[in-house]
This record gives structure tokens, sequence and C-alpha cells, in this order.
């Protein structure tokens, strides 16, 4: 028997023919008996030059009764493995499938039959038939593949240990990359130059099973129609072009709607239906199309609506709805009187006049579909600011009339001093008797018959005593260098003025403005008012003015102050009745006298001083100086949390230059007791609440900013 040896010392298998005793073979015509004259062992030996699985199958029957062997595997005349106990009576062939997989480095295999018993005795029974050992070096998976496109890649996986070696007759070179250390070998074939088929085989050691690769053209977009645009309620159909080898159509579309036929239709569509309708279609040899698309519109009414009627100068808005809600591809284009026209949605038109009345029209665009509505616009005019008219000035006693331009059917509204109010439709306002409770401003606004109201304007009307000084203005107090301003209130073409002052001062200006001043101008100025051909006139109006000497100041030299010292600020401040103020406030003793003292300043500070001088209450001539206080980083040796208010903490001088300085506390053993990023809260001494003993202890400081920790020692003292 090729193949088969036997441990039997007269080295005989014996076989049996189908038939022969009444037995039947479990397949084919023979079967052996396991034991011919002597207990024995049947084997075969199989080259095994990489690790595989193999599946172990074969028949067994008893002879006269139950019979019992045992398969195993391994390297002659080494190590062996049970592969499986067959155990079956003499009525019916028991059937046995299992697996061996080889170890890494045994190059040879023998699988082994062993009889352990036999109901007949040492030479009857173990029959066996049907034995076979198939080493798993197959291909898994589908075989073949189809590849759709040549940018599309085959997956594919096999059993034991190979290499896969691509056919010569392949119609290019192609990328294979199997995956490393993966018992299913899992490899990808890309890089497929051109559509045609592809063969590779997975050689082994044991058998070299063939993959066929298919590498098909993916279909071409389909081409796609539609009756688009749709009226609401109408249908909408949609068609693709018949191509060969398409073998189904996937449609989707708008509130997920899809479709697998054809020529699809829609009934009864709504605005809702508007949208992007796509198509893919699938070849016959499973290869999906690229996907087409079309848009569809569904058309809707359109109406406009706008602010009209309104007056001249304001904002016309105009607005329109959209043909196809929620598609965002409508057009717009306006179109109105004089050449206005515009391409948005809702179109605003600023400082409109009556000429811009009349009909606007707006045509929306979506898909080639159009739809017009128009709507009538009325702009009214506006009155223009009043021309007011008056006789002011009039003496105490006479008739003031102030009158403003006609506009017809148009109420006149007056506001003035006292309470005055007054709502006409005569432009002449009429006063008899009047008196200085009527001097002042007087403002008239104009509303026309269609509602619409001019701007505001005033016009100071003034009422003269003979006896009542003019009002006269300033900006006292001033200062040396700085500007003298001088004015009154009383105005109009009417009146004459005349400034003098010191030093020959004159103006006929109504007001005055005299820039870089000095002491020299300091004293008396008087106004006189005339009014030509009045038979009353303003007595003469007198303003003091006292130019004050300027304010100087100097906050002294920048200072370094360490963090437990303190230092007097040597500033300096020339000028009359000076205040002084110092910010920020922070570590000064006073922050309002002209040498406060820095006490224990904890971080770098700039303080601005400024001085003031006091004139009758008054604030008046100011100037400011800087100076800088630099706190060096310092740490102290001792500190004495007793709650005694002083030393409480362990308090590091400058520590507040460095928002990300990083501290940490140990004790002598290295035990981490503190640490902190930034130091708002000094250490106090304490581990977990609980205050800590009278020791030396030990800080790390990292400033944060690049430079070498600081390191060092402090002793807790109570």
């Amino acid at each position: 028997m090729p193949g088969w040896k036997t441990t039997a010392s007269d080295h005989q298998i014996e076989m049996w023919s189908s038939g022969f005793g009444g037995l039947i073979a479990f397949d084919g015509n023979q079967f052996i008996e396991l034991n011919a004259n002597v207990v024995s062992t049947l084997y075969q030996d199989f080259s095994t030059p990489s690790p595989t699985v193999f599946t172990v199958h074969f028949a067994h029957r008893g002879r006269s009764g139950t019979d019992v062997c045992r398969v195993y595997a391994g390297s002659p005349g080494g190590a062996t493995t049970t592969v499986v106990y067959a155990s079956d009576n003499n009525v019916t062939w028991g059937v046995y499938n299992t697996t061996y997989t080889v170890p890494a480095g045994q190059t040879t295999t023998r699988f082994s039959f062993e009889s352990l018993s036999s109901a007949g005795g040492p030479s009857v029974g173990n029959f066996l038939d049907d034995i076979q050992f198939t080493a798993d070096n197959d291909i898994k998976g589908l075989n073949p593949i189809t590849v759709c496109g040549t940018s599309g890649q085959a997956h594919t996986s096999a059993d034991g240990v190979g290499t896969w070696v691509p056919s010569g007759s392949n119609p290019g070179l192609t990328t294979i990359v199997q995956a490393p250390s993966d018992l299913r070998n899992s490899t990808v074939i890309s890089g497929l130059p051109v559509t045609g088929t592809y063969t590779y085989t997975w050689q082994t050691g044991y058998c070299s099973p063939t993959l066929t690769i298919h590498v098909v053209s993916i279909p071409p977009a389909t081409t796609i129609t539609s009756n688009s645009p749709v009226p609401v309620n109408g249908t909408v159909s949609l068609s693709a072009t018949s191509m060969p080898n398409i073998s189904s159509y996937a449609w989707t579309g708008p509130n997920l709607w899809n479709s697998n036929v054809q020529n699809p239709t829609i009934p009864n569509v709504t605005v809702s239906n508007s949208g992007l309708y796509t198509l893919v279609t699938t070849s016959t040899s499973g290869c999906q199309s690229i996907s087409t698309s079309i848009l569809v519109v569904v058309t809707n009414a359109i109406s406009t609506t706008s602010n009209s009627s309104i007056c001249s100068g304001n904002t016309l808005s105009l607005s329109t709805t959209l043909v196809a809600p929620g598609l965002g591809l409508t057009t717009y284009f306006w179109e109105g009187p004089s050449g206005f026209s515009s391409t948005l949605q809702n179109p605003t038109i600023p400082n409109t006049t009556a000429v811009m009345s009349g009909t606007y029209t707006v045509t929306a665009t979506t898909g080639g579909v159009s739809a017009s509505e128009s709507i009538d616009v009325i702009i009214y005019d506006t009155p223009t600011v009043p021309i007011i008219n008056t006789n002011s000035p009039v003496c105490s006693g006479n008739t003031l009339t102030i009158t403003a331009n006609t506009v017809p059917g148009a109420i006149y509204h007056w506001t003035g001093p006292n309470g005055f109010v007054l709502n006409s439709t005569n432009p002449l306002v009429t006063i008899n008797n009047a008196d200085l409770t009527m001097r002042g401003s007087y403002t008239l606004t104009i509303t026309s018959i269609n509602g619409c109201s001019s701007l505001p304007e005033s016009r100071f009307i003034d009422v003269i005593t003979g006896t009542s000084e003019p009002n006269v203005t300033s900006n006292l107090p001033v200062c040396v260098g700085g500007s003298l301003d001088l004015a009154t209130d009383v105005s109009g073409p009417a009146y004459l003025y005349l400034w003098e002052g010191p030093n020959g001062f004159v103006s006929t200006a109504q007001m005055v403005s005299m820039e870089n001043v000095d002491t020299t101008m300091s004293g008396t100025y008087t106004l006189t008012i005339t009014v030509p051909g009045l038979a009353c006139q303003y007595p003469p109006a007198f303003v003091a003015v006292d130019v004050l000497p300027s304010t100087s100041v100097s906050a002294g030299s920048d200072l370094v102050i360490l963090q437990h010292s303190s230092e007097k600020l040597q500033a300096t401040a020339s000028g009359n009745y000076l205040v002084f103020k110092w910010e920020p406030s922070t570590y000064l003793d006073n922050d309002a006298i002209l040498n406060p003292t820095v006490i224990h300043p904890k971080s770098n500070i700039k303080y601005r001083l400024t001085a003031t001088s006091v004139i009758a209450g008054i604030l008046a001539c100011s100037a400011f100086s800087e100076v800088s206080i630099t706190v060096p980083f310092t740490v102290p040796n001792v500190f004495t949390p007793n709650g005694d208010g002083v030393e409480d903490t362990f308090e590091i001088g400058g520590i507040n230059n460095y928002p990300q300085a990083a501290v940490s506390i140990f004790d002598r053993r290295g035990k981490l007791l503190y640490s902190s990023i930034g130091y708002q809260n000094p250490w106090d001494g304490a581990f977990h609440g609980i205050g800590l003993p009278v020791a030396t202890y030990y800080y790390e400081i990292d400033l944060g900013n690049g430079a070498k920790s600081v390191g060092g020692y402090v002793y807790l003292m109570r």
C-alpha cells in the first residue's frame, strides 16, 4: 500500500473487499483491518515544510463488537499529540472529522492509527476506511472577485504559509499587500492598471490554489431629465436614459423619497418636493455608477409688501416671498420709478423723495420659472426746515412777532420759554406786552396735511429792559498756557458786540477765545451789546478773569524696596493750594500727601501722582508724574505661624511678579507638604490643615520663566 507503513512485525496490512463476510465498505470497494495478524499501528509520513492545519477525516467500525483505536500525530521518533480516540460497534461506521496543527520546525509529520482494543481478540477488528489528510492552505472568501473600476481593490485571505504569485498573463502589474503576522493572510490587491481578468496563485508547500479577479468598468453617470418646473398639486416626472447592462436603478430625493424604477413619477406635489433628485444605477456585474442629480422646482405664489405710504427723507422697504422656499436658488429683479432697480429679495431705498412714488415690480425666478408682482408706493413731501423771522429784539412792553414760511394745510408746533406751547394753522405768532419771561429760544416744527413733519428749527428771541445785563459765560478757572473762552447767549444779526479787557484787548465777536494765556491776561473783561435804533439797550456786563499759575510735579526717582522694608517717596511739586492723589493706593500709608511711605511691598508697582491747585473750592490746574517701585525676589529663612499677625505665613518677596511660579515645600524626608502654581495663598506652616512642628523645612521655587529653580530651607518657629 503506497505511503502506508505498519509497526506489525510481519509488516502485513490486511485489506477487505466490500461485501466480503457481509461487510460493506464506508467508501468505495475496499477497507482495511488495523490488526492483520498482530496488534499494530498503521502510519504514514508527510512532508510539512511549514506550519499548517490538517483536517483529519476517517471512518471506523468494530468487527466482532466494540473496537477502540487512537489517532495521534507528531515528528517521527519525537513527541506526539493525540488527535482523536475512535470507539465504534460492529453495526455502523463511525465518521470522524478533527484537526491537527503542525508546529513550527516540524518538517515531517507522522499520522498514526493505533489499535487500543478489539472485541474479537488482538488480531481481529478496528476496521478503517475513507482516510483523508487535508492541508488547509486554500483561498478563503469570494473567488472569483469582481472589482469595479481600476481604482478599486480586491480583498482576499488564505490559510497556511505561502506567497501570492501573479500570473504572467495578467493585463498589467499590480500591488499586493499582505498583512504581516496574520493567520488568515489578509491581502489587498490594488493598482489595477486596466480592466480585464487577473489571476494569482497562493503558492504554499502543500498546494497552490488560484484566485481570479475580474476588473470591470464602472457604469457611466446616467443622463436624467424632468418636467421641472411643476406647479403645486401637479406631477413630477423623472426619466433616465436607457443604457446597456444596467440591472437596477436607485432614485433619492427630498422628504426621504426614493424609487427603484427607471422613470418614476410623483403626483400631487407641494413646495416641499422642490430640491435635488439623484440617481445611481447598478450594472449586471454589480458595479454602481457615478451619481447624477437634477434640480426640480415646484412653484408657489409670490407676494410683495412695503412700508408705503411714507414721508420723503425716510427709508422705503420692499419685500417679497420666495418662489420655492428652502432652495435658496431664487433670483429677484426689482424695477421702479426714477430708474430704480435691484437684485435683492428685500431691497431698501434710503432718503426717499416724492418723485420715487409709483409702481414697483419684482420678478422672481427659480429653475427657469418666473413670477411677477407689483405694489404701488406713495411718498409724501416732507416740509423743509422752517424759516423763522422775528422783530426780536424788542423792548419790554412792546409787541413781539414771530413768523415762518407758509405750508398750505400744515400745522405749526411752537415751543418756547416759560412753558410756551402753541399749535396753529397760522405761521404768525403775536405776543403782546412782551416781558423778560418771554426771552429765550423758540422752536418750530411744521407737520404737513399728510402727517409728514419737518426737522425742528430754533431761534433766540430777545426782550430787553435796559436794566438787565446780558448773560456772559466763561470757562473759568483757566491756567497759564490754557485757553480763555468768553461768550454770550444774546445772538442775532441786529446786535453789535464790543469786548474790552486788559492790555488794550478789544474784540467785536459774539464769542471770544484766547489761546496760550498767561498771567498778564488776568483782569476785568467788559461786554457792551448795542442794537442800532432800539430805544432800550443792554447795560455793560463784566467778567473777572484770574489766570492761575500752572502746576508742576515730579514723583521722584524709581526705587528698589525690599518686601519687608518701607521707604518714603521723594516727590516734589509747585503751585498754589495743591491737593495730591496717588494711584493706586496699594502699599501706601497715605495716598493724599506729597510724600507717602511705601510699606512692605509684595510686587512691582507703578504709581501716578496728580497735583491739582484748588481755587475757591474748584479744581483748577493739574499735572502728573509717575514712579516705579521694584520689589526684589527674596526668600526668608524663618517664619512664625503662631497667629500673632506677624510673619504668620511664609512670605516670599517679589513672588507676585511671577504669576506662573511653582512653589513646593518638603520635610527633611522629602515628603511634599505644600505646592502651588502662583503664590496667592502663602504657606501657613500646616499640612492638611494641621500645624506642623517646629523644624527646618525645605523649599523649591520654579519662577516659570525658564530660569533655574531656586532651593533652600526655612525654619518654622512658633
